[in-house]
């Protein structure tokens, strides 16, 4: 249970649809973030001018976020890639997810993290 028999590549031969979700690497990401971290988290170091929304209130948020491109981010990337799921399902496109965190964000980017709400 649980299991796709013959794997995704049955599922292509079968001509069933597939999605994928774009990977954005810290270097890539300039401007318009979503962060799905819990507020402590937020507050705690966060790329300046990301957007909060905690993950467990996205989907009622969702509606009333900007249109357009977006990368979500978390921590280490688990909670971002439900997060663009959530997006998804929402019917947003242009969602990517960054790899990573906000330290490898300041890292890349030399940049110091933001620490307001």
């Amino acid at each position: 249970a649980g299991e796709l028999a013959g794997g995704m590549s049955a599922w292509r031969t079968n001509h069933l649809p597939t999605a994928s979700t774009e990977l954005a690497t810290a270097a890539a990401v300039s401007d318009r973030v979503l962060d799905v971290r819990q507020a402590s988290e937020f507050t705690g170091g966060h790329v300046p001018g990301a957007r909060h929304v905690e993950l467990g209130d996205l989907s009622s948020a969702a509606p009333s976020l900007n249109e357009g491109p977006v990368t979500v981010m978390c921590g280490h990337g688990e909670r971002a890639m439900t997060a663009a799921s959530v997006l998804e399902r929402a019917g947003r496109d242009n969602v990517s997810v960054l790899l990573g965190g906000p330290q490898d964000w300041a890292t890349t980017h030399g940049a110091s993290l933001a620490t307001h709400a």
